[in-house]
């Protein structure tokens, strides 16, 4: 992890991101970069244009910036860059993110939205978008942390191909951080042979931990609700972190997030890290 995108405009919740990129950056040589898009589309010209982008920079994003450094000193050297929308929000970040080897975007989702599936799928947000799509981990979250360290990670595991493909970013965090891992398999039916498999990849994989000498709890739940159990255990065991897989449903509707993964995005009370699978399975 050597460089950090943060969306920045003037709301609270790029305040809150910049904490996260302080957090995840401290004690190490990493970049930060804050992106404001400007609209310039709204100006007569690119002289107006110019001037105004000037005075937004100068009066309005950089002292906010400074507001986020006095809070977090590890953040002095971070990167304001402004430019024009060029096409959606989403594709913007993305490109820029591609563009400028960013390796880690940090962003706020929308929380505790009351909203049937199909209005879940339909959501237009930009951070879902961006999760979707981008190519390196996404760090969404919903709420103001009563810290901003990470002590303990969740970690849930299915049988689809990509689960395991999270591990190392795991195994990394949570060296940097001196975290410990919880593991949680979820099945319906704990007597059928799909949960003997998941004992199974759950007892390998903390024996893996246990070799890179991280603390690992594991648990394998009964239920037919892997968002409701993955947010009732996180809140039960105090979790900093959920790291999970998103795969898009299926290759021809690839402009919706899987209903697991944005249920988990959208209630979580904890920070979520996406990381995009390679595969097209249903969950998350």
């Amino acid at each position: 992890m050597k460089h950090i995108l943060v969306p920045f405009d003037h709301k609270k919740g790029s305040l809150k991101a910049l904490s996260y990129a302080a957090m995840l950056s401290s004690d190490q040589d990493v970049k930060v970069t804050a992106l404001h898009l400007v609209d310039a589309h709204e100006y007569n010209s690119k002289e107006e244009y110019e001037l105004e982008l000037n005075k937004i920079k100068e009066l309005e994003l950089r002292p906010r910036l400074m507001e986020a450094v006095k809070i977090n000193p590890s953040l002095s050297k971070i990167k304001l860059q402004v430019m024009p929308i060029q096409s959606d929000i989403d594709e913007d970040i993305l490109d820029y993110a591609e563009n400028n080897q960013i390796d880690f975007i940090i962003m706020g989702s929308h929380g505790l939205a009351e909203q049937s599936k199909w209005e879940n799928h339909l959501d237009d947000s930009n951070s879902y978008k961006v999760v979707l799509a981008a190519k390196c981990p996404v760090f969404t979250f919903t709420h103001w942390p009563s810290n901003f360290k990470i002590h303990k990670i969740t970690l849930p595991l299915d049988l689809t191909e990509g689960t395991l493909e999270k591990i190392p970013v795991a195994i990394q965090l949570a060296k940097l951080f001196n975290a410990s891992i919880h593991l949680l398999s979820v099945e319906e039916d704990l007597n059928s042979n799909r949960a003997k498999k998941l004992e199974e990849q759950l007892i390998e994989v903390s024996d893996q931990l246990d070799r890179e000498k991280i603390k690992v709890e594991k648990s394998l739940i009964e239920s037919d609700d892997l968002p409701d159990s993955l947010i009732t255990l996180n809140e039960s065991i105090s979790s900093d972190l959920i790291i999970m897989m998103n795969r898009p449903r299926s290759l021809w509707d690839d402009l919706f997030i899987t209903d697991n993964a944005k249920r988990i995005i959208c209630f979580s009370k904890t920070p979520v890290l996406s990381m995009r699978g390679g595969n097209y399975n249903t969950s998350a």
